[in-house]
């Protein structure tokens, strides 16, 4: 006898050890999944000598989780923006047909400086991210000189020589023309900068936390040199970081370029890395703005997964459909911000509750409740900003509960026989009728507007049946007693 509970515990643990290594099984099968589709889109201008008048070519790359081109496996649309310095916008929509990983496409900007660039898919079923490029002022070219011209030139001079003083006011005018032929040299990269100076910026991937801690996403660090021409020798700029790695350090700018580059990771998530320019070779050389960066690091999530849904259940089921944040390894990811999430249904068979919320920072699984409002199939999506959402079809099914309505239609039927005896077919018969009536009217009308778990399961719906077939063929019987009706 002694050994009945510890047996009892014993098959308790094994069925929840099994449960979790099922479980698990689960998240590692759909975090391969996640590694095998686009996780996110990349922006990256195709020169880095930009000019105002001429528009800006850049390349959208679709990549995987670990940063590699990707290609799409569905029609994906997404926006190319570029912020200029005066903040306005340029706005361009790319369209990845199946197959394709990478697109190019042009950006009219007509401001010179360091302009920000963006790209985004438009459902936001991928992280997007960010870049910067240089875009240095258009010089004009000289117009031609005819020999028409020239000779006009040469006459005006001579009379020039030969006025008197009068004609003196004339002569800044001809310094002006003189000027306006000259052949320019090469051109510069920011004519209105007097002295050369640099610029910090910072960009990457963009989550809901900034970038995530996976050691292979990053932020990228650039350095821009900004003067009347470019660089006639490689500058180096040396950074400290408070956390994380920097791929490259020293930045260089190499010669005759307008920009150098470093990519910034993390294997841990921080809440506020910094970065600053510790030096640099020229010495002293100054920054336009900040020389200091701060970037969030977050949770590494690869993607979401539902955890056990179901693919059947009942018309009086309520059932709470959960999803969890995984790693590139399937296991759970707690979030260090809030998230926006949604559950959509695709057909009225299953009602949600809630369709919209928020996941709390420090929690890995958000859910929602669904409750059946008629027969059917539905499929369900569960989604976060940034990743791509999951689906499971669930199937809603109606006979089993109907044969429990009948049985109990029955039973009520039986117990008043019992209880007044008198006709059992007719009772029998009542007592299915009026059971079936008020289960329906329990199933279809009550339960939808309910949550109380305790009433979503098949046995209230028989117990329901009973009572509902007991009283009501109780009342009849007092009905036809009194108009002398045999029952």
């Amino acid at each position: 006898m002694g050994g009945k509970p510890f047996a009892v515990l014993t098959l308790i643990f094994l069925g929840f050890n099994l449960t979790q290594r099922g479980l698990a099984q689960l998240m590692r099968e759909q975090a391969q999944h996640a590694i095998q589709r686009p996780a996110k889109v990349d922006v990256l201008p195709a020169d880095q000598a930009n000019q105002t008048g001429q528009p800006i070519r850049v390349q959208v790359v679709l990549r995987s989780s670990a940063g590699q081109p990707i290609a799409a496996q569905e029609a994906t649309i997404v926006e190319v923006t570029a912020t200029q310095p005066s903040g306005q916008v340029v706005k361009q929509a790319v369209t990845f047909a199946p197959g394709e990983a990478t697109k190019s496409t042009q950006l009219a900007v007509s401001e010179a400086g360091v302009t920000k660039l963006g790209v985004r898919e438009v459902s936001d079923h991928l992280l997007g991210s960010t870049n910067y490029v240089a875009v240095s002022k258009s010089i004009r070219q000289p117009a031609a000189r005819t020999k028409s011209s020239k000779r006009t030139s040469k006459i005006r001079r001579q009379s020039l020589e030969t006025a008197g003083p009068e004609s003196a006011t004339e002569r800044p005018h001809l310094k002006r023309i003189a000027l306006a032929y000259q052949t320019p040299s090469e051109p510069a990269a920011f004519p209105n900068v007097a002295m050369p100076q640099l610029m910090l910026k910072v960009s990457g991937e963009n989550d809901a936390e900034g970038v995530r801690a996976d050691g292979v996403a990053f932020a990228r660090v650039q350095v821009f040199y900004m003067g009347p021409e470019p660089p006639q020798k490689d500058i180096e700029v040396w950074v400290q970081s408070s956390d994380g790695d920097i791929s490259a350090n020293p930045i260089v700018i190499p010669k005759n370029q307008l920009m150098g580059e470093s990519h910034w990771t993390s294997k841990a998530p921080v809440t506020a890395a910094k970065l600053k320019i510790a030096a640099t070779n020229p010495p002293d050389l100054p920054f336009a703005g900040s020389s200091e960066a701060t970037v969030v690091f977050g949770a590494p999530i690869l993607g979401i997964g539902f955890v056990n849904p179901p693919s059947k259940i009942t018309i009086v089921d309520s059932v709470t459909l959960t999803a969890v944040f995984f790693d590139a390894a399937g296991n759970p990811v707690k979030t260090g911000t809030k998230r926006e999430y949604s559950f959509v249904s695709n057909s009225p068979v299953l009602s949600l509750r809630p369709e919209h919320a928020q996941v709390e920072p420090g929690t890995a699984a958000f859910s929602t409740v669904a409750i059946p409002t008629f027969v059917g199939e539905s499929q369900i999506e569960a989604f976060t900003p940034g990743y791509q959402p999951v689906a499971q079809k669930v199937r809603v099914t109606g006979l089993g509960v109907l044969l429990l309505c009948v049985a109990g239609g029955i039973l009520g039927g039986v117990l008043a026989y019992m209880n007044s005896q008198g006709k059992l077919w007719a009772r029998i018969v009542a007592g299915v009728i009026v059971g079936a009536v008020a289960s329906w009217a329990y199933v279809f009308i009550g339960l939808p507007s309910i949550q109380a778990p305790i009433l979503h399961t098949q046995i209230s719906v028989l117990f329901v049946s009973i009572l509902a077939a007991f009283s009501g063929v109780k009342a009849l019987s007092a009905i036809t007693k009194t108009l002398k009706f045999g029952f």
